[in-house]
């Protein structure tokens, strides 16, 4: 079983990586366009650990990784 902590890291850091690049957009237009960005990569958004996906969302909104 997956370690139920990683959920609140995981939530954490995608708030601020939202806060922080397109605070504007609203929930669902981040993740509809995240999900189209990820599709023309070739990569289906519900195969990546969550590690990855925050690894995706920086990449997809031009975040520096640390």
């Amino acid at each position: 079983m997956r370690d139920p902590k990683r959920i609140d890291k995981f939530c954490d850091e995608f708030g601020s990586i939202w806060k922080d690049n397109v605070p504007d957009w609203r929930f669902g237009q981040l993740i509809s366009n995240f999900e189209y960005w990820l599709k023309g990569k070739g990569i289906d958004m519900f195969f990546p650990e969550e590690k990855e996906m925050l690894r995706l969302f920086k990449e997809f909104l031009g975040v520096d990784e640390d």
